[in-house]
């Protein structure tokens, strides 16, 4: 669902304080749990660890990604693989 466009997107404000501060001291790294963010222009360039319930998952931040939520980026969930059976 999208979010009203009066409102404006959702961005963590000590989020993109991190993001501000680790351009000017020129660190490429930044830790969040905040999957609901949505990336903008200040974290381009930047290599943010996305926490995805268990492990913290490196998202490079590139130009195509800008507008959507950090969460689209890192799955929750593992694809289920199943085995095949042998034929007798």
């Amino acid at each position: 669902m999208i979010r009203s466009l009066y409102k404006g997107p959702y961005i963590d404000n000590k989020l993109l304080k991190d993001a501000i501060d680790a351009k000017i001291n020129n660190k490429k790294v930044l830790y969040t749990r905040i999957r609901s963010s949505t990336i903008t222009f200040d974290f381009l360039d930047l290599t943010v660890f996305v926490y995805n319930g268990k492990i913290y998952y490196p998202l490079v931040v590139k130009e195509y990604m800008l507008g959507y939520k950090f969460g689209a980026f890192c799955f929750t969930k593992k694809r289920a693989v199943f085995k095949k059976k042998k034929k007798k």
